[in-house]
């Protein structure tokens, strides 16, 4: 490591912290690799005797007999000292896979930066207090050591700035952490503490940047203090904390926690609280909405209470946000006709939103989807074209089946989002499939419209469970192999007017349901077919004779009705079916 060398090599011996970081992980048995180090101190080498008698399992090089040698035992790191560098001290102690109990006699390495102990048995034995004395120690990891507690007070150790201690049962939070402020990371997950969290946490340890303590029992109220710090990761599930005030702090604090590159914090059972702006949405379509269709639950005097009820179809996040709607109007239910609510997407934190069977009439807002939104899904209704353009790379869902638009998206309207599934099937569309140029989905069904032209445009993404649907329209021309050879689920073209030679050899056929029925399609028949679920060539112009199958899939289906085939039909049919 060029810093170690360079610190090695100057005449100050001044060692940073990542230099130290980069010894203790590679386990180095001297500081960058020293050729020749001085013969290690006599407090030190009395320290290394005493834990290689105590300790069982260490590594073959820890020889009681020999500790003038220490600094090139298994994961010692040693330096010269600077009060006397005729010797050497040690800097970093790494042990793994021992047993034996954590003695004071550690805390006699007065120059020990680094502590590494995981995966031992130290039998329940505590933190002996003395390390408190440690004035240089700065990482301590003692994850999955089986340490009893209470942690000791190691306020006194100012450089202290990483604490591992998961997978221990260490009893009290260790109230002392707010008084090291140079702590950039805690982590004491699954530790069984209990008691709480001093509040002023985010206040004092202004330099953190990590901080778990996921699956514990702490009490008390959340730290909201953590907010004004510079996170990347807070873990806080799994504990036994208040739940949240209905106050800007908490709304502060899940604002954080939803920024944060990790944060897990659930408060199961706690009553959850809309921010205003989600209120207010939920007031503005009821008060857009038919009171004849307005879902159960949904009144302007509920609205504050909308996740607790809950409103019918509502879902909220753990941050406080309406994320979710999934309405579907109930079997014999009769509503109003009203226009698409103008709101309809004005919820910013909005994931998905499911509406079906409901009687809005008219176009769609300009707005298509919030900031936010992934999914959404408005069937069976009324909706009149245009569809307002897709400009959010978030959607990925796009399903306005059932409805009245006559005319397809501009493909430049769709561009701009990320839509893998696509489904306009049974609106009266016409026009060619020019509009779907530059997508490559994963699902798409058009069934049910009058689209006409050829296939050109469709660009499917090749992978397993795709499913295509271009049933019931006037598509003409030719299939393109990719379209047939592409490991889908399902692909269903009938009832078209498409034509042209499918060579059924070259042809993977993957799908578990393939219907081409209903068309012009000419080409013959092999005995590949017979390896998928269902078959459909009904209608067609196959030419050829039916070959012999060795064996059918299972649950196989084969239908060649009227089609122009000849010769024989194969016994071994009649001595497969299933």
């Amino acid at each position: 490591h060029p810093q170690c060398k360079r610190a090695a090599t100057s005449s100050s011996m001044m060692w940073t912290p990542s230099c130290l970081l980069v010894l203790v992980i590679l386990g180095l048995s001297s500081c960058c690799l020293a050729a020749d180090l001085p013969p290690l101190k006599d407090s030190d080498q009395q320290v290394l005797s005493t834990l290689s008698t105590t300790w069982s399992n260490l590594p073959a090089s820890w020889n009681a007999g020999n500790t003038t040698m220490g600094c090139y035992w298994t994961g010692v790191g040693c330096r010269p000292d600077y009060q006397d560098p005729t010797v050497s001290t040690i800097i970093g102690l790494t042990v793994t896979r021992v047993t034996g109990p954590l003695i004071a006699d550690i805390a006699n390495l007065s120059s020990l930066v680094s502590f590494s102990a995981n995966w031992n048995d130290f039998q329940e034995t505590v933190i002996p207090a003395e390390f408190a004395n440690l004035a240089n120690l700065t990482f301590i990891t003692l994850d999955n050591n089986n340490i009893g507690g209470p942690l000791p007070d190691l306020s006194a150790c100012q450089e202290l700035s990483w604490i591992n201690l998961s997978m221990n049962n260490i009893g009290e939070f260790p109230s002392w952490v707010v008084n090291t402020p140079a702590l950039t990371y805690i982590n004491l997950n699954s530790a069984s503490l209990n008691g709480t969290i001093p509040q002023d946490i985010g206040d004092k340890l202004t330099q953190l940047t990590d901080f778990s303590v996921s699956f514990n029992k702490l009490t008390g109220d959340v730290p909201v203090s953590l907010a004004n710090l510079k996170l990347n990761s807070l873990q806080l599930d799994n504990n036994d904390f208040n739940c949240l005030p209905n106050q800007p702090s908490s709304t502060n604090f899940l604002d954080f926690c939803s920024g944060l590159q990790l944060c897990t914090f659930t408060a199961p059972g706690c009553p959850q609280y809309l921010r205003p702006i989600d209120t207010q949405y939920l007031t503005d379509l009821i008060n857009q909405w038919s009171p004849s269709c307005l879902p159960q639950n949904w009144t302007i005097a509920n609205v504050d209470e909308a996740c607790n009820i809950p409103f019918q179809g509502v879902t909220c996040s753990e941050f406080w946000t309406l994320s979710d709607i999934e309405l579907h109007l109930p079997s014999g239910t009769t509503c109003l006709s009203v226009s698409v609510p103008p709101s309809l997407f004005n919820a910013p934190y909005l994931n998905g939103i499911t509406i079906d069977g409901y009687a809005f009439d008219g176009p769609l807002p300009a707005t298509l989807s919030t900031t936010n939104t992934s999914s959404i899904t408005l069937t069976n209704m009324f909706i009149t074209d245009p569809i307002p353009p897709v400009n959010k790379p978030s959607l990925f869902y796009l399903d306005l089946s059932g409805n009245n638009i006559e005319k397809p998206p501009n493909a430049e309207d769709l561009n701009g989002a990320n839509i893998l599934f696509l489904d306009l099937s049974f609106n009266p569309m016409t026009g060619d499939l020019s509009f779907l140029s530059g997508l490559e989905l994963m699902s798409l069904n058009i069934s049910g419209c009058s689209f006409s032209g050829g296939l050109s445009y469709i660009n499917m993404e090749d992978s397993i469970g795709n499913i295509i649907d271009l049933s019931y329209n006037q598509l003409t021309g030719s299939i393109p192999s990719a379209l047939l050879s592409m490991d889908a689920s399902t692909i269903v073209m009938k009832n078209n007017q498409l034509s042209g030679t499918i060579n059924i050899a070259s042809s993977v056929f993957s799908a578990m349901l393939l219907d081409l029925s209903n068309n012009q399609l000419s080409g013959t028949l092999t005995t590949n077919m017979y390896n998928h679920g269902t078959i459909i060539l009904d209608n067609n112009q196959f030419t050829g004779s039916i070959p012999e199958v060795a064996e059918f899939a299972n649950n196989y289906y084969l239908s060649i009705r009227n089609n122009s085939l000849t010769g024989d039909i194969p016994v071994s049919l009649s001595n497969n079916v299933n």
